[in-house]
């Protein structure tokens, strides 16, 4: 009896893996040396932001520039750059950011893990937070007519209803 085999061609490859075990799930696994590794293979990382060298003003505004000048040439936006041209201060290793709304915020909200990473790893100091403030700023009041210019100076100085009052005078001139 002749017995035929049919043989179907392997799928390609993708390249990709199907399943991966979490490794952090099944520390039983590993052995005591390769814990050891992967231990002395992450220290190095956390080492270089461990340094907290304390840094200047002028140090951290030079650093500030560096990032929003790469910002600029690589891609960022103008609302971007409108928000790394704020004024900055520096309270110990805070740095506080005045914004003019909440759109601002959400913007620097976004780029602030690459923004912190980058001034943590250039001033070697990984205490470094920031910390955003919107700013509500008065806005002018135009006064188009009589009433309304008397009415904002009266608000401003009392005495002036009361002499108008004395005097009998008209708003209208």
């Amino acid at each position: 009896s002749t017995t035929t085999v049919s043989v179907m061609p392997l799928a390609p490859a993708t390249g990709k893996l199907k399943t991966t075990i979490n490794l952090s799930a099944t520390p039983s696994l590993l052995s005591q040396n390769q814990k050891t590794e992967v231990a002395a293979v992450s220290e190095p990382v956390n080492a270089q932001f461990v340094q907290n060298k304390s840094f200047s003003f002028d140090d951290l505004t030079k650093i500030w520039n560096d990032f929003r000048i790469d910002r600029e040439h690589n891609g960022g936006t103008m609302t971007e750059q409108v928000v790394l041209n704020k004024d900055i201060k520096l309270n110990g290793t805070t740095i506080e950011v005045a914004l003019d709304n909440q759109f601002q915020e959400t913007i620097l909200g976004d780029m602030k893990p690459s923004l912190l990473g980058f001034l943590r790893q250039r001033l070697q100091n990984s205490n470094i937070t920031i910390e955003a403030t919107v700013v509500v700023t008065e806005q002018k009041v135009n006064l188009y007519n009589p009433q309304a210019k008397f009415s904002a100076m009266a608000e401003k100085n009392p005495a002036l209803l009361s002499l108008q009052q004395m005097l009998g005078l008209e708003v209208d001139f």
